[in-house]
């Protein structure tokens, strides 16, 4: 079974990093009053992202798109407000033209936009990428962007090897040649899955530069790594004026210094390894952090070892105001 056909709150790393993504726009309220934005992304036919930043944001401005009709007229039937509008487009389409499309849809004017690119195939990395630099050019400043791409290594579009005699090392970095540039590989080894998601953010944040032209900058927001089956990179920015004399920081006004996830650097990647809990766990540790250290709570629950983790009671204090952000399994037995 395909994770896209598994329910969202049954999908801890993608559960944790949608919830994740709506703080973070709460927190850039200080920066921007949103009520006015409009939301576009791939909502898929659950629309869950769409039911949650009109449910927690309050936004009416709701639009999703997607490539195959059937998802499009199912997303219309689980869309969250009458007024969510749902068609079939691509993103090198929404890229190039969302300023006209959103006009053609009826979509009344905003103040201003918040766009996701969710992408999630590897042999379309290039043409990703390309589409997003396209909307980073066609946005403005006050424009929040978003894109997730996949950043598993073994995924990895392959490069042809010219030279039968390169080392294996050489062939490794040869994946990425014709999709990123050698300055967002630098010393690492993209064959590493610890590696890969910081290549990518880097590459992100170069071309988001290159994109948005004299008159713009990108701030990078928050970049972090999760895995959903397979390992996902994503990476939320902001676009302002250039340059910025009158000192509009997003990072400064929506107060992102005290934020455990938010990156001053592309590839300041945060990595949420979300653990699955049960209900009693999350209980304890909710009702206990920060008042005690993780390693004690842990240990009175003999989780003092988890998968993934080589120090789970580290991973807790630095995450310990996120907890409860993590999905919650109730048994019904």
């Amino acid at each position: 079974m395909s994770a896209a056909n598994i329910a969202y709150h049954l999908r801890t790393g993608k559960f944790a990093d949608r919830a994740l993504f709506v703080e973070l726009l709460r927190r850039l309220e200080r920066w921007r009053p949103l009520d006015n934005y409009t939301y576009v992304s791939m909502g898929g036919y659950t629309m869950a992202d769409h039911a949650r930043v009109s449910r927690v944001l309050g936004l009416q401005r709701l639009v999703s798109f997607d490539t195959d009709a059937r998802t499009v007229r199912r997303a219309r039937f689980n869309s969250p407000t009458a007024a969510t509008i749902v068609k079939e487009a691509t993103a090198k389409e929404v890229a190039e033209r969302i300023d006209d499309l959103l006009q053609e849809w009826g979509v009344q004017a905003s103040e201003g936009r918040i766009v996701w690119f969710d992408f999630t195939t590897p042999s379309k990395l290039q043409e990703d990428l390309l589409s997003f630099a396209n909307l980073v050019n066609s946005s403005v400043p006050g424009d929040i962007l978003r894109i997730t791409l996949n950043a598993d290594p073994r995924n990895l579009p392959r490069a042809p090897v010219a030279d039968d005699e390169a080392t294996e090392e050489e062939k490794k970095r040869q994946r990425l040649a014709e999709v990123v540039e050698e300055t967002d590989i630098g010393e690492e080894d993209p064959n590493d899955s610890a590696h890969l998601p910081r290549i990518l953010a880097r590459a992100i944040g170069r071309i988001s530069t290159e994109a948005a032209g004299p008159t713009k900058r990108t701030v990078c927001l928050s970049s972090v790594t999760y895995s959903d089956g397979t390992k996902m990179v994503a990476v939320t920015l902001a676009v302002t004026d250039q340059p910025s004399a009158n000192g509009d920081d997003p990072h400064t006004a929506a107060k992102l210094a005290s934020w455990p996830l938010a990156s001053r650097r592309w590839d300041q990647v945060h990595d949420l390894r979300i653990q699955t809990l049960t209900s009693r766990e999350r209980e304890q540790l909710e009702r206990r952090l920060p008042n005690e250290p993780a390693s004690s709570i842990l240990s009175s629950m003999g989780l003092e070892k988890m998968p993934g983790l080589d120090d789970p009671a580290a991973h807790f204090d630095e995450y310990g105001q996120l907890i409860r952000f993590y999905p919650d399994f109730i048994s019904l037995i």
